[in-house]
């Protein structure tokens, strides 16, 4: 993870420690991104600290649970009717 000489170890980028033992990048980026001094760098489309969170999953799944729904009486929706009276819901 570095080479290291009488005066102390260099260790390559991701990774720190006196022997360059510790990733500084969690899950090796997780397969979706590169190791850098800093951390991941994600490849576009992922996120997270470890580049695990697929992001348009998570867009996806954000807009289903924010999205607001109109509704017009008498108009079907997701299969099923909408009505205004309460014998028919």
């Amino acid at each position: 993870n570095g080479f290291c000489t009488d005066a102390g170890c260099s260790c390559y980028p991701g990774y720190q420690g006196d022997a360059c033992e510790n990733s500084i990048c969690p899950n090796l980026c997780s397969s979706h991104g590169s190791c850098g001094r800093r951390g991941c760098t994600c490849l576009k489309g992922f996120g997270g600290d470890d580049c695990s969170i697929h992001l348009n999953a998570v867009r996806e799944r954000t807009a289903a649970i924010t999205a607001p729904v109109i509704s017009t009486p008498g108009v079907v929706l997701q299969g099923a009717p909408y009505s205004t009276h309460e014998a028919d819901i």
